[in-house]
């Protein structure tokens, strides 16, 4: 009697070591996790093997952003006012004013890699810029009744390279507890790095009163330059794949500034010329503001669940940004021409896209 109820003990024993070996094989299984530890079910440890989550790469996140920002130039105060005398005589004060301008295509890129489970990483960013403005008008002298055409035309060549620049994502969760479903999910993207920037501008302006009667401004900016840069940009989800931006990035950047302007009137009796040139190592800072809304979409990739995707995502947003004192020389002679030193603001949008693998 003894040894058959030892032989049903080992019997019963083995099939039920059998059956959890089983039960183990079966991915349904996992389901089976205690109901009072709810967010056992969801976590990543119920499908971890030797603290490797199924999914997740093993090399870290690489990032590739393209954006395309379209801007307009805003030239505050960027005016020329020439003083030409007329065929009948007296002079005209002709002041061609601020120029008008187009929307410009502006193209930029990112690159970047987030180092394994953490959320700090590197990247290379830059952006190149070609501003042209144009304004023609007619100037009519109130005190000598002449009139006279004015016109202006200039280009700014604008590029950006921040060559290397780190980046940390700090998740809102970290700072304080949230029970909102989305807004606890928000997430915070510091930056600090090294910038170059080169600056080639050329501005040009007429005022004629008559045939033989003329004056006319020249000016040309050369910049290079090295410094720093930081940003911070803001991430909020507002709902599955919706979420609100908001980016803020400063710099400054240490340099050889090259301008020079000149001003020649030309008029029987009445030709004159100035000209000035200042060469000088100049601080130029920069700030840039972008508020928008972005859209993630996950794509497939092959791996065992729970898959985690690349995310590939677009945002759109509203773009202003100030590019220090881009004005040219001040100019000053006796007849009173004057150019006017100024920052260049840039308004516009953004339409960009990116990819985290």
């Amino acid at each position: 009697m003894t040894r058959r109820v030892w032989l049903i003990l080992i019997i019963w024993t083995w099939a039920g070591v059998c059956s959890g070996q089983v039960a183990a094989q079966i991915p349904s299984a996992v389901f089976l996790a205690p109901i009072d530890d709810p967010g056992a079910i969801n976590s990543a440890a119920l499908f971890a093997a030797d603290g490797v989550v199924p999914g997740t790469p093993h090399w870290g996140t690489l990032k590739a952003d393209l954006d395309f920002l379209f801007l307009q130039p805003l030239f505050p105060s960027r005016s020329v006012r020439l003083l030409v005398p007329t065929p009948a005589g007296g002079s005209v004060l002709g002041d061609t004013s601020d120029l008008s301008n187009d929307l410009s295509f502006c193209p930029g890129f990112e690159v970047g890699y987030q180092f394994k489970n953490t959320g700090f990483g590197v990247q290379v960013t830059g952006r190149i810029l070609h501003l042209t403005g144009r304004l023609e008008r007619t100037v009519n002298d109130t005190q000598s009744g002449a009139i006279a055409q004015a016109t202006a035309s200039g280009t700014v060549d604008l590029a950006v390279v921040n060559p290397i620049e780190g980046f940390l994502n700090v998740p809102l969760s970290d700072w304080c507890e949230l029970r909102h479903p989305y807004l606890r999910e928000s997430l915070f993207v510091l930056t600090l790095g090294g910038r170059y920037g080169h600056l080639q501008q050329n501005y040009s302006s007429s005022v004629v009163t008559g045939p033989g009667f003329q004056g006319s401004l020249v000016a040309k900016q050369n910049f290079d330059g090295f410094g720093l840069t930081g940003s911070w940009t803001g991430i909020f989800p507002v709902a599955e794949r919706w979420a609100l931006y908001t980016h803020l990035r400063g710099s400054v950047l240490f340099g050889e500034n090259d301008r020079e302007s000149s001003i020649t009137i030309v008029a029987p009796g009445a030709s004159s010329g100035t000209k000035a040139r200042e060469l000088k190592t100049d601080v130029f800072p920069m700030g840039e503001l972008e508020l928008g809304v972005m859209y993630g979409v996950p794509l497939n990739r092959p791996g065992p669940a729970p898959n985690l995707s690349p995310l590939l995502w677009v945002k759109t947003g509203f773009v202003a940004q100030t590019w220090g004192d881009l004005g040219l020389l001040r100019i000053n002679d006796v007849n009173g021409h004057q150019f006017s030193d100024s920052s260049l603001v840039l308004l516009g949008f953004s339409v960009q896209i990116g990819l985290d693998y």
